[in-house]
């Protein structure tokens, strides 16, 4: 009954495993461009910031399958060539990320500093909304509370919209290892509609 319950324990987490690298094989099958490539060195990081956790888990799916082939347990001659080759699986799938990393050094590059554009014009968007907001927003002078109420409601969305964008570029310049932007115009005007509500 045991043996039964850690056989198929063994088997779904030897499949689980499979599965985890099966999936980021295929997330290296892309063409290089500016979302393909920060998907790919998305995937890169992730496989390097997990394999001390992935070696652990081959490490107790060798043991499952040693302690059943230990107690005489049947197992299914596939499922013991794979946990065999699994460690050689996971050191395949380590050096096609750092040979992908190698190949995409130039597209970096040339990523980073398209990146680096994009932000700018991004900074600039949120300095021009900051500054309408200061003179048409719900703080001005001339403006009612029924309009300030309004315009602290549309704000408040735009700052939620302002935010992903920034999110997605923060992302960006961590996976291009570039300086992370600092947006105070946006920081000022949450800070301001927080006060206004």
């Amino acid at each position: 009954m045991m043996g039964k319950a850690l056989s198929e324990n063994a088997r779904s987490k030897l499949s689980k495993i499979y599965k985890t690298i099966r999936d980021w094989e295929e997330s290296f099958k892309v063409e290089p461009d500016y979302n393909s490539i920060k998907e790919l060195l998305t995937s890169i990081k992730r496989i390097r910031g997990s394999s001390m956790d992935m070696e652990l888990q081959i490490i107790e799916s060798l043991e499952q399958f040693r302690v059943l082939k230990m107690y005489e347990h049947p197992i299914d001659p596939e499922d013991e060539e794979r946990v065999a080759n699994l460690p050689k699986e996971w050191e395949n799938l380590l050096d096609i990320a750092d040979r992908k990393d190698h190949l995409v050094l130039g597209y970096k590059d040339r990523f980073a500093r398209s990146t680096q554009q994009i932000i700018e014009t991004f900074k600039q968007e949120v300095q021009k909304e900051y500054e309408h907001y200061l003179s048409n927003g719900p703080g001005a002078d001339h403006v009612s509370l029924e309009q300030g109420l309004e315009l602290l409601n549309t704000s408040k969305d735009m700052c939620v919209s302002l935010n992903h964008r920034k999110d997605d570029f923060v992302m960006s310049e961590i996976l291009f290892n570039l300086p992370i932007s600092k947006y105070p115009a946006l920081i000022q005007m949450e800070d301001l509609n927080s006060v206004y509500s």
